[in-house]
């Protein structure tokens, strides 16, 4: 059985196209395709949202054994008991985890005035976040002359095209162990302030933040 977990409908699409989908699990309100929920529906998948974390925590308990679990923006940590029970568990991360791991990694990048985001797509294999094994990666520079909407779109439409090529090449057979690196603490870069996150939703453009850093020696 191969079930998603997130909110990256573009991840879910593609993922769907190469492989048969028995679960989606979303948080409430936060995966909103009516098109693809109507056609996975109509083929079958069981796609239900969760409410709170005790569904989660509920779901998990009524599973068996899952070939592979595919997650994409979900807010909830896996435990070890579901990461023990599927063969593969693959995240798609929208930033680069060498230099930003955490719960917004669009926005702390912005932030944090990086020249670089991405996606990354790597094991979980721990309960640690954002830690495992990286199996694809892109990189691409922030736009600091639009807007972080325009940014967060450049990256969702990134992810969807890394799914299309990952779930191509592996699909339902046997994915690579990926290639582990350096977790570094000082990666992990932490919610930003509900103030904050207005203020870099609002902007017109992003020029603000830009700084003249140098570039990231784990790239370069």
């Amino acid at each position: 059985m191969n079930v998603f977990l997130g909110t990256f409908d573009g991840v879910l699409a593609a993922m769907s196209e190469h492989m048969d989908v028995a679960q989606v699990r979303s948080q409430h309100g936060k995966l909103r395709n009516a098109r693809l929920q109507h056609k996975l529906q109509q083929q079958g998948v069981d796609w239900q949202e969760l409410d709170t974390r005790a569904d989660f925590d509920n779901w998990i308990a009524a599973q068996g054994s899952i070939k592979l679990c595919v997650v994409a923006g979900f807010s909830y940590i896996l435990p070890r008991s579901l990461i023990s029970s599927c063969a593969t568990v693959i995240n798609f991360h929208p930033g680069l985890l060498q230099q930003c791991r955490g719960p917004q990694p669009v926005a702390a990048a912005i932030e944090a005035g990086h020249q670089d985001f991405g996606v990354s797509v790597h094991r979980i294999d721990s309960e640690a976040i954002d830690a495992g094994p990286i199996i694809e990666q892109r990189i691409i520079p922030i736009n600091y002359g639009t807007s972080y909407g325009a940014n967060y779109q450049s990256i969702k439409a990134v992810m969807a095209a890394v799914g299309q090529e990952v779930f191509c090449r592996y699909g339902d057979g046997e994915w690579p162990a990926g290639s582990t690196w350096l977790v570094r603490e000082e990666a992990y870069l932490p919610r930003l302030s509900s103030e904050q996150l207005v203020d870099l939703v609002k902007a017109p453009t992003l020029t603000r933040w830009q700084r003249l850093i140098e570039p990231d020696s784990v790239f370069h």
